[in-house]
């Protein structure tokens, strides 16, 4: 697990009905999601989405990239199995399966060779960084695949 991708955590104290104090930690890690991509994720199957969900907490905070390379899938594997209790076990051919459907609808771009596994989870749907990191990362994106004559649909609200 890289450093970026670990969860951070806040400390509450609470007073129970017991009148005991109880100190209850919650996930402070956290991206925003953009109000502009439901049409997407109706697309999806429940365990795609999970693994979409898997890949947002997990990538770089100040630029949405991931390498989802063999590693990362085996590791989703287990984090199912584990929350599961084994009742759940996603293959290696659907795990390919949900990274094709992702990139087919633009929520994860492959910034790389297929082989390098290197992808930016779109920043115009998912967020980790700044507003100020989003637009500038959306930009170099729009500019860097268009320069290449790679499409940028997946990144703009109308053709260009």
């Amino acid at each position: 697990m890289s450093k970026n991708s670990r969860l951070r955590y806040t400390a509450v104290d609470v007073q129970l009905a017991n009148k005991k104090v109880q100190c209850i930690k919650f996930v402070k890690s956290s991206c925003r999601y953009y109000f502009n991509a439901q049409h997407l994720f109706l697309q999806l199957s429940v365990n795609a989405r999970s693994f979409f969900d898997y890949l947002c907490e997990r990538m770089i905070s100040t630029n949405n990239f991931i390498h989802i390379d063999a590693k990362e899938r085996e590791d989703f594997k287990i984090h199912i199995e584990n929350i599961t209790n084994g009742s759940e076990s996603p293959s290696k051919s659907s795990i390919a399966s949900y990274i094709n459907k992702l990139s087919k609808l633009g929520l994860i771009i492959l910034c790389g060779s297929t082989k390098s596994c290197f992808y930016c989870i779109n920043p115009k749907y998912i967020f980790k960084g700044t507003e100020n990191q989003r637009i500038a990362i959306l930009k170099e994106l729009i500019e860097d695949r268009s320069k290449q004559q790679l499409p940028i649909n997946m990144l703009v609200n109308k053709a260009i």
